[in-house]
């Protein structure tokens, strides 16, 4: 229900990798970034080098790195 709140496409997607680009980003805002009141505004995973950030955009560049680094290790 959440998810579907939060889609306002009209005409869907224009392809199963952009439906799917859309999920993945929205689970990682969800999980990491937006705050929830029933968890006395903090988010489901806490992570301080994301949380020590003000911005949105800047948490946003911070998940992206820390995404980055471990596909990195995982393939080294």
């Amino acid at each position: 229900r959440t998810y579907k709140q939060n889609y306002y496409g009209t005409n869907g997607y224009d392809s199963l990798k952009g439906a799917n680009s859309f999920m993945v980003l929205y689970v990682a805002f969800y999980n990491f970034l937006r705050l929830h009141s029933s968890l006395g505004y903090k988010t489901p995973v806490i992570d301080n080098s994301i949380n020590q950030e003000d911005l949105m955009p800047n948490q946003w560049l911070q998940l992206i790195k820390m995404s980055n680094n471990y596909h990195l290790n995982i393939n080294a």
